[in-house]
């Protein structure tokens, strides 16, 4: 009797296994952005509105500095991280980075 229930129930499961993946695939295809293209009127706009953003962040952090809630080094390290986050989303032509949504969290 206990080997015909583990049957059944492992025939249950093996049957539920495809469609729990056709699932899976379908929610994939469903939470991609799509890649649009950007005119080059467009790419202006958003290069100046992230210009317009990375000032801001840089007057920022030097008043961390000025206040002495950060020293010149971090600020600098700082700085150079933005802009080379800037570098690489105007060579991507300004399409926004996917976005992994269902990555476990790194703190456990």
């Amino acid at each position: 009797m206990k080997k015909l229930l583990i049957l059944g129930l492992t025939c249950i499961l093996l049957s539920l296994s495809p469609m729990a993946q056709a699932y899976s695939q379908e929610k994939q295809t469903e939470n991609k952005t799509p890649e649009v293209t950007f005119t080059e009127e467009q790419k202006s706009e958003l290069s100046k509105l992230h210009q317009k953003i990375l000032t801001d962040k840089k007057e920022l952090l030097n008043k961390y500095v000025e206040y002495g809630a950060l020293k010149q080094e971090q600020a600098d390290k700082m700085i150079e991280h933005l802009e080379k986050r800037y570098k690489m989303i105007e060579e991507r032509g300004f399409q926004y980075p996917p976005h992994h949504m269902h990555h476990k969290p790194h703190h456990q």
